[in-house]
């Protein structure tokens, strides 16, 4: 059995940015889509980044998508964790007695979190977009024209290979079905 692993920059060849550089890619599409919500999405996500200071505001100015993402991501845990206590301890002061109409706890609001299930959303929107759009150009003109290197590549596959990738695109995938090979090593 063979195990192929292709890294982030196996698309490059064919015309795909590397991952630091696909911030300032989604930037330009989406700045130029003629989908407002698009534009609204990066708009969103851009706010998020800006409004952020100190470390944070250095982390997420990052170029590279999975540094900003992995921020944001950790976010949404904390936001999630810190609801989950307030409705524990919630739960708690309504089981004691004589406990007072009001606990003495205050609910976590979107501001203590910077927004960040917004702006994780709002990203996520610019990459479908991007991709999608980059995608349908693949097939619009030349089909898979720049991916002959790949093409070679994957050839050499035979049944119980494996190819594991780490591109945010899908050109390997897109390229193993149509030489048929997809099928053959799943």
């Amino acid at each position: 059995m063979k195990v192929l692993l292709l890294g982030a920059g196996a698309s490059v060849p064919a015309g795909y940015p590397p991952a630091a550089k696909l911030l300032d890619c989604l930037e330009k599409h989406a700045l130029a889509s003629p989908k407002e919500d698009v534009q609204k999405a990066w708009s969103s996500f851009r706010d998020f980044r800006a409004s952020a200071c100190g470390p944070v505001a250095r982390i997420l100015k990052s170029s590279n998508p999975e540094i900003v993402l992995s921020l944001i991501d950790l976010y949404v845990a904390a936001k999630e964790t810190e609801e989950q206590d307030w409705w524990r301890s919630l739960q708690q002061l309504g089981q004691q007695e004589g406990a007072s109409a009001s606990p003495p706890l205050r609910y976590p609001t979107q501001a203590d979190f910077g927004d960040a299930v917004s702006a994780l959303r709002a990203c996520v929107t610019c990459i479908e977009d991007y991709f999608y759009c980059l995608h349908y150009e693949d097939f619009d003109s030349q089909g898979l024209a720049n991916v002959g290197y790949l093409k070679r590549e994957l050839q050499a596959l035979r049944e119980g290979d494996v190819v594991i990738t780490t591109n945010w695109d899908s050109l390997v995938e897109r390229v193993l079905m149509q030489n048929r090979l997809w099928a053959l090593l799943q």
